[in-house]
């Protein structure tokens, strides 16, 4: 089964204090996909799951969007 996923702009690190108390925002750690990390214009990258965000397609498609229009808006 495939999920739609959105990957996030920045990927925090998960293990610091900062994330292990709910603020992965302003991990000191945290890396970017295509510039701190493998990506770009890659058409496959690894990302740690906490890096991505679900996305219901369904609920999208009731709203009139799609995939491609919400995917600028992972910057937390």
């Amino acid at each position: 089964m495939a999920w739609a996923v959105i990957v996030l702009a920045v990927v925090a690190c998960g293990e610091c204090d900062l994330c292990r108390n709910g603020r992965p925002e302003i991990c000191r750690k945290q890396q970017m996909p295509g510039n701190d990390i493998q990506g770009g214009f890659a058409t496959h990258i690894t990302v740690p799951a906490r890096g991505l965000c679900p996305v219901d397609e369904a609920r999208l498609a009731a709203a009139g969007l799609t995939l491609a229009e919400v995917s600028v808006v992972a910057e937390r």
